[in-house]
């Protein structure tokens, strides 16, 4: 069976976006294919964007997916705008086996991001600063160290390579782009995984709970990593979301890695059943954090609940849902 990958970079970025993961992916193919967006260059080469546009996006990405008709199976990976062109893809091409989606851009902007990723990880150092196991706070502290210092290369990211380039033709581009890709998301039925960094500086919730809301898969998966941000595939250490990714493109459950104790990750497979039944079925794995007066206390919660609301209620939880919590007992 000859199979192949494509992956779709995202916003004012290229292909270099995918050399972390390339080399993880690759094996696993026959073929995989850079698509690049038009206008868009890699970091050493001068973009020019008068090629971009929406039609011109799409017109490219058609004719790439001509090309892959003849494989037998095609995965398709995007990032931010990206995963809204993973979408359009996989309403396209008959032959999509899976989608992986990574912080996709469908809902915009995120309003106090900043203050949102301050508070995490003040939160998680207070943790740190509260365990008893000195050993485990010092690599707890680590992981905050590597989240900042991912923070920092993303904000140094966006004013060299991304704001130069900000400007209303191409933001315009964008959101025609998304804003198409939005209208096919009920036409996906392959199993589809959603990863989504809590520190994303561009994105809202919202993104996520429209692919999970509208996407016709029987099979999706949700996983949120606490100290990730946007760039949660090229920036800081994601040697998880590489497991998590390999895990899901090799048609295995990602929710069988277990977290490590450090980690911020809570992990989702949603199986629904016949539209007219609206039955959903949540497989949780959730990690969270406990700081009260007794310390720090890790918790992680394994349960499988059924929704006869179509995950109405389920998709309430996420949206509270909270890493790091504060309790009177500790």
């Amino acid at each position: 069976m000859r199979t192949a990958l494509l992956l779709i970079h995202g916003f004012l970025t290229c292909t270099d976006d995918w050399d972390v993961l390339l080399p993880h992916f690759a094996p696993l193919y026959d073929e995989t294919v850079l698509f690049k967006q038009p206008g868009h260059e890699r970091a050493d080469v001068k973009p020019h964007f008068k090629d971009f546009s929406a039609d011109s996006a799409y017109a490219a990405l058609d004719e790439t997916l001509k090309t892959l008709e003849g494989y037998d199976s095609v995965d398709v990976v995007g990032h931010s705008m990206g995963g809204g062109m993973a979408v359009y893809a996989a309403a396209c091409l008959p032959n999509v086996r899976r989608v992986l989606l990574y912080a996709p851009a469908f809902r915009y902007p995120r309003p106090g991001a900043l203050m949102r990723q301050s508070a995490q990880l003040k939160n998680y150092k207070a943790f740190a600063a509260a365990a008893e196991d000195k050993a485990f706070a010092a690599e707890l502290e680590g992981k905050e160290a590597l989240a900042r210092k991912a923070f920092s290369s993303s904000v140094d990211l966006f004013f060299k390579r991304l704001l130069p380039h900000w400007s209303v033709r191409n933001i315009i581009n964008f959101m025609r782009i998304m804003a198409r890709a939005r209208k096919r998301i009920d036409e996906v039925d392959c199993p589809v995984c959603v990863m989504y960094g809590e520190l994303d500086e561009f994105l809202p919730f919202a993104s996520v709970k429209d692919v999970l809301s509208n996407a016709d898969s029987r099979e999706m998966y949700f996983i949120r990593y606490g100290l990730k941000g946007h760039a949660l595939t090229y920036m800081g250490d994601c040697g998880n979301v590489i497991a998590d990714s390999l895990m899901f493109l090799r048609g295995e459950n990602p929710l069988l890695r277990a977290p490590e104790k450090t980690e911020l990750r809570s992990a989702y497979k949603l199986t629904r059943g016949e539209a007219t039944d609206r039955i959903v079925t949540v497989a949780h794995d959730e990690q969270t954090f406990s700081v009260g007066k007794g310390g720090g206390t890790v918790r992680r919660r394994q349960v499988t609940e059924t929704y006869s609301d179509g995950g109405v209620k389920f998709l309430k939880h996420l949206e509270n849902f909270a890493f790091i919590k504060k309790s009177r007992g500790g």
